[in-house]
């Protein structure tokens, strides 16, 4: 069972890679049970999703979808929502676990005709993994980029597995012990987010050592990677996107409005991508890019969900009013915060509406990295913003007036 096929020239390949972090680094104060330090770093894991060279009839004999081993992956799902394992195991066995990424497992890398592939770098949102938004990143790929899809391994998601093989779940804010009893409410996302920024350094720095024929990683099973065929043909020098959903787009603008990190070159970041960004982990006001990024542009793609929240919206026109390069602001009405990811995939009844909402934000992202978005704009029908409020059973409900597939122009 296969997620739909992907809508670019290029038949897609999917590696992933491990870079182990020795020592182990340990990241804040955050503890569990009062003794397990939270944020600690044994390595650093990424999917690569990029155009790869196998026949173009060929067929993908696809990737797995969820997370393995499927097991942990149902605790770990499970955790994170409070719901019984007896009851995502039926919808697991039946579907998710079945389900599999139209690519090519290891496929060799393709040589570009013209030059070499920009490099992509996505950071997840809250209770995501490397395959959640394969959708999006795998679509960008089949379009002609590399894509660096992070597991951030900051207990942010539903699971990841320890280098000696045990589960780590997703950290609950309530359950963290702080040696400071006046931690803040986002302490712990604020010690995430300096966590995520070593793990987006690491993975650029493992991936250009890897474009330059030498290999600090290996395959998920323990296999060595080949650097030969990545050599030269990866665009590590400049025009660098980054990119990221919810909290991963907090990630983005937390790596713009800060300097490079301690012992690494500045990544040459070309285009700032955020979707639905969540705001409330960074200082305020800002974030704005730091001295070494100031002519980024950026872009910023919101669902109806985070567009009807007053705080949220007032913090996006905030950011794009002040943003030193340019700055454009999108909403797509009837759309949720997972629409973005590969969520919109997993309700068979909403499937049809949210296809053509996926469909405008993937052609915006696309059109964004390739300096295109006017033109993309033109093709999508736009609406003014109109929140509607209506009482509904003596609740105050807020909705936006438009369509699925239509979109709100903010600032373009």
């Amino acid at each position: 069972m296969f997620l739909p096929q992907l809508t670019g020239p290029y038949n897609v390949g999917l590696t992933t890679l491990v870079h182990d972090v020795s020592p182990p680094r340990k990241f804040g104060t955050a503890k569990l049970n009062g003794d397990d330090h939270v944020l600690e770093a044994d390595a650093v894991v990424f999917n690569v999703f990029y155009p790869c060279d196998v026949p173009a009839a060929a067929k993908p004999d696809g990737a797995p979808w969820i997370d393995q081993p499927t097991h942990a992956a149902v605790a770990g799902t499970a955790h994170f929502t409070g719901v019984s394992q007896w009851a995502i195991w039926p919808l697991t066995l039946l579907y998710s676990s079945r389900l599999r990424i139209p690519v090519f497992e290891g496929a060799p890398l393709l040589k570009a005709k013209d030059g070499r592939w920009r490099v992509i770098i996505f950071s997840h949102g809250l209770a995501g993994s490397k395959t959640m938004y394969s959708q999006l990143v795998a679509n960008l790929a089949s379009q002609g980029y590399v894509v660096l899809a992070l597991e951030h391994r900051d207990r942010s998601g539903m699971l990841f597995t320890t280098r000696d093989g045990q589960p780590r779940y997703y950290a609950k804010p309530d359950d963290i012990v702080w040696d400071n009893t006046d931690a803040h409410k986002f302490a712990l996302r604020v010690e995430q987010l300096e966590f995520r920024r070593f793990e987006v350094y690491t993975a650029f720095s493992v991936l250009k050592d890897l474009v330059s024929g030498s290999s600090s990683v290996h395959k998920l099973d323990g296999g060595a990677i080949d650097p030969s065929p990545w050599s030269g043909g990866i665009n590590c020098e400049s025009e660098v996107v980054l990119a990221g959903h919810s909290f991963g787009a907090c990630t983005l603008l937390s790596i713009l409005s800060s300097p490079p990190l301690e012992g690494h070159e500045p990544i040459p970041f070309s285009q700032a991508l955020a979707l639905d960004p969540w705001f409330e982990p960074l200082a305020t006001p800002g974030p704005m890019p730091s001295n070494w990024t100031p002519d980024i542009p950026l872009c910023v793609i919101d669902s109806e969900a985070f567009t009807i929240w007053k705080a949220h919206l007032a913090w996006a026109e905030e950011l794009v009013g002040a943003w030193p390069a340019h700055a454009s602001f999108f909403t797509f009405p009837k759309s949720k915060h997972e629409t973005f990811s590969d969520v919109y995939c997993m309700v068979p009844f909403q499937r049809k509406k949210f296809e053509s909402i996926f469909a405008g934000i993937l052609s915006l992202s696309h059109a964004f990295v390739e300096d295109r978005l006017p033109d993309a704009v033109k093709q999508l029908d736009a609406v003014p913003l109109e929140i509607v409020v209506e009482e509904k059973k003596g609740k105050t409900t807020r909705s936006l007036k438009g369509a699925a597939g239509q979109i709100i122009i903010h600032r373009q």
